[in-house]
């Protein structure tokens, strides 16, 4: 009877990291690959842009992770290899319900597979990126992301710079 209450519990503690704790990956294959494939290769009829090797990917993690917290819609153009096509019409919904250490997992594992390798997005700085944000409660525009955070990521809050937007 013992044994078999001690491997009960033993057996709900090895789970319940996935549940609390889950890593990016998984996360994404929750919430992402439905539409931008579980390759990062976006879809095969060109509706969803693919996140491997793509210019909206790279540099500076605000653009991406603006896009997640509030979405983005309308018409864009991806330079990638894997691009069905360079432009697509699309709208991709906020996940703004997503906690900052899941978005945080999400998007390293977005920034750091297929082929692409950027700098590790802390919690801080989405929390960071949530509050410059806050009272946002529209969708992105294409021109109005890239004019804040430019693909050449010479705009917008970059995380060398978050040291005085760190939440007290």
């Amino acid at each position: 009877m013992k044994r078999s209450a001690i491997f009960f519990v033993l057996a709900a503690l090895a789970l319940a990291p996935l549940a609390a704790g889950q890593d990016g990956k998984i996360l994404y294959e929750q919430l992402c690959s439905a539409c931008h494939g579980s390759d990062g290769r976006g879809d095969r009829e060109g509706q969803h842009p693919p996140l491997a090797d793509s210019a909206w990917i790279k540099g500076a993690p605000d653009r991406l992770i603006q896009i997640v917290l509030h979405g983005l819609m309308g018409e864009i153009t991806v330079p990638s290899k894997h691009s069905v096509s360079p432009t697509y019409d699309l709208v991709m919904p906020p996940q703004s319900a997503l906690s900052n250490e899941q978005i945080a997992k999400i998007t390293n594992y977005v920034r750091n597979s297929w082929g692409n390798m950027e700098s590790t997005i802390s919690i801080a700085i989405v929390e960071a990126q949530r509050k410059v944000t806050s009272g946002r409660k529209e969708f992105w525009l294409a021109k109005e992301i890239l004019k804040r955070y430019p693909l050449n990521g010479k705009a917008g809050i970059e995380s060398s710079n978050l040291q005085n937007l760190k939440p007290k």
